[in-house]
């Protein structure tokens, strides 16, 4: 209804995610069960899953899935760039979404810092018949009635994911990096050492597991530290619907043993960045990770 009583206009039967702003969403109700609304993609005419959560942010509750394309103009109007400071900002991509076969994962040096990403087919996460296993199974095979909320979407690594050809220059931890790959009035979300300033704020994996009971710091018995306390409830179950689907690394994804990685714009040193790391069942064991910028990992995006 927010969408509609800002006087929204629907594509294709949907409203737009470029569309979205601070009012639409401060109008949403936070919900725990399932997802409010699917939106749709102008660049692509993709839908995806979004809904308000406890940090009172409108998250997506599904993987980005967009296929970059160096021929397709990428601009302030229709994907994350230059937000707040350049509104005529765009973007033309050195690569374009590759499937399997067509290109070879860059692993080395050079790939930590270049821009690349993944399509892995239309494969969803099955976390439901196969809780506390890794097992993907293409869209075309879904059980009759299942959503797309555990589809695996894209793979991106970091220079992908924030929209950057070339990442060599961002060097500075916890500095963000204010564009992303997400639509126009999205971005990524935030993350960073635990209790570090960019995980304190609405639109963090910190703060928003922090809203659903995640603890960093839980009472000490003694001398010994208790290690930090899980999420109150599952992290591939509603309303976050975080796949568990591995990372990408140029062989087999769906390997990586109950494990998911997501993406934030938050630097962590010369060649990585921060993400979350998600695990089976309710343990969201690392909202601040550090990981190496070639991987390929998947991305949510934040209302801004």
């Amino acid at each position: 209804m927010a969408y509609e009583n800002a006087g929204k206009e629907k594509l294709n039967g949907y409203f737009k995610l470029q569309d979205m702003n601070a009012d639409i969403c401060n109008a949403a109700e936070v919900l725990d069960e399932g997802s409010q609304m699917q939106a749709i993609d102008t660049r692509d005419n993709k839908v995806y899953w979004i809904t308000k959560l406890r940090d009172g942010k409108c998250w997506f509750t599904q993987n980005l899935d967009h296929d970059i394309d160096p021929s397709f103009n990428y601009t302030h109007n229709n994907t994350d760039l230059g937000y707040s400071t350049n509104t005529t900002q765009s973007w033309v991509p050195d690569k374009a979404t590759y499937q399997t076969g067509t290109t070879t994962w860059d692993t080395s040096s050079t790939g930590y810092n270049i821009q690349q990403s993944y399509d892995p087919g239309d494969k969803i996460w099955d976390g439901v018949a196969y809780p506390l296993q890794t097992v993907c199974i293409s869209i075309d095979d879904m059980a009759q009635g299942q959503n797309t909320h555990h589809s695996l979407g894209n793979f991106y690594n970091w220079g992908a994911a924030v929209a950057i050809n070339n990442t060599s220059a961002y060097t500075t931890k916890h500095q963000d990096v204010d564009q992303s790959i997400c639509p126009a009035n999205w971005t990524l979300p935030e993350s960073g050492d635990i209790d570090s300033i960019p995980q304190t704020r609405p639109g963090s994996f910190q703060y928003l597991a922090e809203q659903y009971g995640y603890d960093p710091h839980p009472l000490s018995q003694g001398e010994q530290q208790e290690p930090p306390k899980p999420m109150d409830i599952s992290v591939y179950e509603p309303p976050f619907y975080f796949t568990l689907g591995g990372a990408w690394d140029g062989g087999p994804s769906c390997g990586v043993s109950n494990s998911g990685a997501f993406w934030s714009k938050v630097i962590g040193g010369n060649t990585t960045s921060f993400s979350l790391d998600a695990v089976s069942e309710n343990d969201l064991t690392d909202p601040g990770s550090q990981l190496y910028r070639y991987l390929g990992l998947f991305v949510r995006c934040v209302s801004r």
